[in-house]
């Protein structure tokens, strides 16, 4: 292949990289503006570090916990200790929790010795739409009940109290969640600082905590 035809394919490969993420953080800035609490949930499949395809049909019958997190962000990894210290206090609930990494260019594969640390899977592959950061800030947030039903969606990083003011009360019934108080999300400016953004509830007839931040970190 010459220089023209090797540069022509390496364009190609990174306008379609960029295609991809622009078409999830799209699609998470479309679900924040548009009612879909207490909606069914629009169904999405995931491939995950354990080598196992999880379908959203699989998924009825148990609380989900899909999280968009980000590597560089201080905040989603001291998160996902908490998320993980949550799972591990419910042995036996009916809960999966499907976290996503978006937002760096890591391969997956530098992440298999993190994943390991973990009481449940990451993910490898997110397939679905209607999800992602929600006005490109992470953590974010999506919980479906076990009816398949969406409950909660918002930018912030969950408290320990969250996690059981959100996920619990749903591992035992079906039905509208009361927000409860978060971290707040982060978003990356042009030169990789995080900043913080105000959060956002895509139900404004949601009872709304009180938003904790500075705190845990």
């Amino acid at each position: 292949m010459n220089d023209m035809g090797r540069r022509q394919l390496i364009l190609g490969t990174a306008a379609a990289g960029l295609g991809v993420s622009l078409g999830v953080a799209s699609s998470a800035k479309a679900l924040a503006t548009a009612p879909g609490i207490d909606a069914p949930a629009q169904p999405f499949d995931v491939f995950t570090f354990d080598w196992r395809k999880v379908h959203f049909e699989e998924m009825r019958g148990k609380v989900v916990l899909l999280h968009f997190w980000a590597g560089w962000s201080p905040s989603c990894l001291a998160e996902m200790s908490r998320i993980d210290a949550y799972y591990r206090a419910h042995p036996g609930a009916p809960l999966l929790i499907f976290p996503v990494r978006v937002q760096d260019n890591v391969e997956n594969r530098d992440f298999e010795d993190y994943a390991k640390q973990f009481a449940f899977p990451l993910v490898w592959h997110f397939d679905g739409r209607g999800y992602g950061p929600i006005k490109d800030a992470v953590p974010t947030s999506y919980v479906i009940d076990a009816d398949g039903v969406l409950r909660y969606a918002r930018a912030g990083a969950f408290t320990t109290q969250g996690l059981e003011q959100v996920v619990t009360p749903l591992l035992t019934h079906s039905g509208p969640v009361t927000i409860a108080p978060t971290y707040a999300a982060a978003v990356r400016d042009d030169e990789g600082i995080e900043t913080m953004p105000p959060p956002v509830v895509t139900n404004s007839q949601v009872k709304i905590g009180p938003n904790e931040t500075g705190k845990g970190f």
